[in-house]
């Protein structure tokens, strides 16, 4: 049997693309979009942190989302669905938003390979997920794997060594043993070409 009171939903008139979002109201128009909800206590550095959070998102939308994907979230508002009671209107904003968070992060899970060893397992790379307040202890999808340079010189390396790009002392090591030199210099490459 048929749902007789279903109803075709009418396109939103305010479904302006994200990059012709312009005027007053833009900034908080694309925060909407992104799932996050403007400080309530608005000063002069509000509005940078909140582009920087925004920026973040971006990157992080980049490295498991495809092109089409990222236009689909970000050219359409978040949708309310139709509650079965009534709602305060800013209740039901708070609630909209949030419903776009959650499913911006849900598709923030990448799929990566460890160069060393080889396993594959996903990891959530939302920065912005709460590492420390969740509500909930997470245990399971929150190893995700670090930028690393694998040099594969036959003198200190012996072939393949493994340095941790975000580590001082791994880079300090390279570098004393590869008679100075950084890994950008030494391997002649512009990021770190491995995942451990």
């Amino acid at each position: 049997m048929e749902c007789t009171a279903y109803e075709e939903a009418a396109p939103d008139e305010d479904d302006t693309p994200f990059s012709e979002l312009t005027g007053n109201t833009a900034h908080f128009e694309k925060m909407e979009r992104f799932g996050l909800t403007p400080s309530a206590d608005r000063n002069q550095h509000t509005t940078r942190t909140e582009k920087k959070n925004m920026d973040k998102l971006f990157k992080d939308m980049q490295t498991c989302m495809t092109e089409e994907q990222i236009n689909e979230i970000l050219d359409s508002k978040p949708r309310a669905y139709p509650p079965r009671v009534n709602m305060d209107p800013d209740a039901m904003k708070l609630h909209v938003t949030q419903g776009r968070r959650f499913e911006l992060s849900m598709m923030l899970y990448d799929v990566q390979k460890c160069k060393c060893c080889g396993k594959v397992q996903p990891g959530h790379v939302d920065s912005l997920f709460p590492k420390d307040k969740a509500p909930y202890q997470r245990e399971h999808l929150i190893n995700t794997y670090h930028r690393a340079w694998e040099c594969n010189c036959w003198g200190f390396c012996k072939g393949s060594q493994f340095y941790c790009a975000n580590k001082p002392t791994h880079m300090d090591e390279y570098k004393r043993q590869h008679e100075g030199m950084t890994p950008l210099e030494f391997l002649n490459l512009t990021e770190p070409n491995a995942l451990l």
